[in-house]
């Protein structure tokens, strides 16, 4: 297995790399990126981590680095500046993901392509668009905190909890919940009516003892319409819910730049891993769990976001979703959701057609199809922000909700 890591000194695509490691895994790593003190000092720790199964290097020609790639994982920060002959509209990284997919197309035509920044899956939808790239993957683990949550609750193992859910990035509905095969949702919607986070016990909680808090704001949603959304009812969708996201962060820890640095001097691997796992509250395993399913070397069902391909009828085929799908032999096998409730599909319209029209806008390069997108949230966006939004606001954000 070749991996091409594009942002390889980043805290994540380098805490992916230890996790590989120490999972003994087989490959071939190029990492490709702008900052050489860092990347060199991925090198190092790796080479703590390497058991002998892996070749890992600095790659600086962006060709190079591609060729022949199993799986190019995208975990950098270009922001959006134009790249490549390509304008990125507003989106995050847009125009960088398009270069990237037009080289990939002669260099590595059958890797997957992995984005792990915000948002993914707008970048990815279009790539597939305008390139017919149908391995394309988007990263969001945010279902797994609300899943950690609800086994606690119902005191059960994570294996035993089966939770379906259907959504665009960061904001999904479960549409189906099953506790060892049995449906608990009519549970859940008497129980958690008197939902507290002291119930919320484990490793994982002590740890990242945000998601318990903001639980409070998914089970409020939960009582007044009846399904559970996640992972606080879509990112500034709804105002004014019980807990202020200002909230979870006071007691939220992520490392900073600062203790990724001092990893270089950790007297043991425990130690290394102990800061890594808490990026994003396990982000990096989770990563990981998807780059080894993806090449045959993993059985697991996960959480993705993942070209519609028909699972779900009544949207297009080409616009992304996120689902819990099941990876085998290295193929994505999408869940049936044939039965989603009118409710979800009704609050998701919104949401799912604009990713839809924003991800053709940035396929075609449509300035106008862009501004059409951000009119779909018209409460937003001021009417007088419409003429020459996109060179008077380099993000889209905040004027509508993508991360």
């Amino acid at each position: 297995m070749k991996l091409t890591v594009i942002g390889g000194g980043g805290k994540i695509s380098s805490a992916v790399l230890y996790e590989l490691l120490f999972a003994n895994t087989h490959m071939e790593v190029a990492l490709y990126g702008r900052n050489e003190q860092k990347i060199k000092n991925t090198l190092t720790i790796c080479g703590r981590f390497n058991r002998g199964t892996a070749r890992i290097y600095r790659e600086t020609n962006l060709d190079t680095a591609l060729q022949d790639a199993n799986t190019v994982f995208f975990c950098a920060t270009d922001g959006t500046g134009d790249w490549g002959g390509y304008r990125s509209l507003g989106i995050n990284n847009g125009a960088f993901v398009l270069y990237l997919a037009e080289k990939m197309r002669v260099l590595c035509p059958d890797a997957w392509f992995l984005v792990a920044t915000n948002p993914p899956d707008i970048p990815l939808a279009a790539v597939h668009m305008r390139f017919g790239s149908e391995k394309v993957v988007g990263l969001c683990n945010a279902p797994l905190f609300n899943e950690k949550v609800l086994c606690a609750w119902l005191g059960c193992q994570e294996e035993e909890l089966n939770a379906n859910a259907v959504g665009v990035n960061h904001e999904y509905w479960y549409y189906d919940i099953r506790l060892n095969g049995q449906s608990v949702y009519d549970r859940l919607r008497e129980e958690l009516q008197s939902y507290t986070r002291e119930r919320i016990q484990g490793p994982f909680h002590e740890q990242f003892p945000e998601w318990g808090l903001g639980f409070i704001n998914n089970a409020y949603l939960f009582k007044h319409c009846g399904y559970l959304p996640g992972p606080v009812g879509g990112s500034n969708r709804y105002q004014n819910l019980p807990i202020e996201r200002s909230e979870m962060w006071k007691i939220a820890f992520r490392p900073h730049a600062e203790e990724f640095e001092k990893l270089i001097q950790a007297t043991s691997n425990e130690e290394i891993l102990r800061v890594t796992r808490s990026c994003a509250a396990h982000f990096p395993l989770y990563i990981t769990d998807v780059i080894l399913a993806l090449n045959a070397l993993k059985d697991k069902t996960l959480p993705l976001l993942v070209i519609n391909q028909g699972a779900w009828k009544e949207y297009p085929a080409q616009v992304m979703l996120q689902l819990h799908c099941h990876i085998r032999d290295g193929n994505i096998i999408r869940p049936d959701v044939s039965a989603v409730p009118p409710y979800i599909k009704a609050v998701l319209s919104s949401r799912i057609l604009q990713n839809h029209l924003l991800s053709r806008a940035l396929a075609n390069q449509d300035e106008a199809m862009a501004v059409q997108a951000m009119t779909l949230y018209p409460e937003r966006l001021p009417g007088e922000d419409l003429d020459g939004f996109l060179s008077r606001h380099p993000e889209i954000e905040p004027f509508i909700p993508l991360n």
